[in-house]
C-alpha cells in the first residue's frame, strides 16, 4: 500500500517515532502507530526496546546499526556500560560488576547476551550488537583459552547464538530488608481513599477526551471497575475503517501479565489491541510491540 512506501522511504534513512511519521502521513498519532504496528508484525519494520520520549523506534531490518545514533537516550550509566561493550566488543559476565550487568541487560539492543558452554561449565558473554558471531567466537575462545594453555580437544565450546537470557534472572541482589520496606510503603500510600474517586473519575475522562481528539468511536464498552475499561472502538484509517479491542488501565506500571491478558481477550473477538493507560511499560512488556501492540500513555 501507499503509506507503506512512504513510511518505508522515512526509516531508511533513520528510524522512526510514530509522531515522525502522523507528521509525514499528515494523520495522527493512533493512526501513525497502527500502521507502524501492522508494517512490525508483517516484518517489515523491527522496534526497538530503546524509547525516546516514551516511544519505540522503528527501524528497517539490517539497519539495526542506525540505532548507534540513539545512544544518548539512554540513561547515565546504561550509556557508560554500552560504550565500554562497544570498547571491548566482547565482555565476560562473571567479570562485571553488579551494575554494568544490569545496565547491559537494560540495553537489549545494544548488548546481546550470549550462553557458552565450556569445560562443562555454562557462562554468560555479553556481544556488542554490531559483531558478527565469527568474531565473537574467537574472541570468546581467547578468553577462555589465553594463548600458552594447551587446547583440550575433549572439551569443546559453543557459542549459541544469540539466545535471550531470561531476563528473571537476578539482576542485582537488594537486600531483602529494603524490599520489604518498599512494599510496606507502597501499601501505606495506596490506603487513603476519599481521592480515589477523583483519580479514577478523571481517567475516563483522560480516556474519553483522547477518543474525541482522534476521532474514535466506541462500539462496546465494559467497566470492571472506575479504573478498568474493556472497549471494542473503530476509526478511520487511509486503508478503511479499522476496529480494535481497546484496553483501558489506570495503573503506574503495565506488566507482561497485563498484556497477555488483554491480548488473549483481544484474540477472542479476532480484533487487534489498543492499550491506553496512565502509566508505563514494565522492561518485560516490551516485547509485545513486536506482536503489533498499540500502547498509547495518556
Amino acid at each position: 500500500m501507499e503509506y507503506r512506501e512512504k513510511v518505508l522511504s522515512l526509516a531508511r534513512v533513520s528510524p522512526v517515532l510514530p509522531a515522525q511519521v502522523a507528521k509525514a502521513l499528515n494523520t495522527n498519532s493512533l493512526m501513525a502507530g497502527a500502521m507502524l504496528s501492522e508494517m512490525t508484525s508483517k516484518g517489515i519494520l523491527k522496534v526497538s526496546n530503546l524509547k525516546v520520549g516514551g516511544s519505540p523506534l522503528y527501524f528497517v531490518p539490517g539497519n539495526e546499526f542506525q540505532l548507534v545514533n540513539f545512544l544518548g537516550n539512554l540513561s547515565p550509566k546504561d550509556r557508560e556500560a554500552v560504550l565500554f561493550l562497544k570498547e571491548k566488543k566482547i565482555l565476560r559476565d562473571s567479570d562485571l560488576s553488579p551494575l554494568v550487568r544490569t545496565c547491559l541487560r537494560n540495553a537489549k539492543d545494544f548488548a546481546l547476551p550470549l550462553d557458552v558452554s565450556f569445560n562443562e561449565k555454562k557462562e554468560i558473554f555479553w556481544k556488542w550488537f554490531l559483531l558478527s558471531d565469527k568474531d565473537a567466537e574467537v574472541i570468546i575462545r581467547d578468553i577462555l583459552m589465553p594463548s600458552g594453555v594447551v587446547e583440550d580437544n575433549s572439551s569443546e565450546e559453543k557459542v549459541v547464538k544469540q539466545k535471550v537470557v531470561e531476563e528473571n534472572r537476578s539482576v542485582l541482589k537488594e537486600e531483602p530488608k529494603q524490599l520489604v520496606k518498599e512494599k510496606s510503603v507502597s501499601k501505606l500510600k495506596s490506603r487513603p481513599r476519599k481521592r480515589v474517586g477523583k483519580s479514577r473519575q478523571s481517567f475516563w475522562s483522560k480516556v474519553e477526551s483522547f477518543f474525541d481528539e482522534h476521532s474514535v468511536e466506541v462500539i462496546e464498552k465494559n467497566s470492571l471497575k472506575r479504573t478498568d475499561f474493556e472497549l471494542v472502538v473503530a476509526f478511520d484509517s487511509p486503508f478503511g475503517r479499522i476496529k480494535y479491542f481497546c484496553k483501558a488501565l489506570q495503573k503506574a506500571k503495565i506488566k507482561e501479565s497485563d498484556l497477555s491478558s488483554a491480548f488473549a481477550k483481544a484474540r477472542l473477538k479476532n480484533l487487534p489491541l489498543v492499550f491506553l493507560s496512565n502509566g508505563v511499560l514494565d522492561s518485560g512488556a516490551e516485547k509485545f510491540f513486536g506482536l503489533g501492540l498499540i500502547f498509547k500513555r495518556l
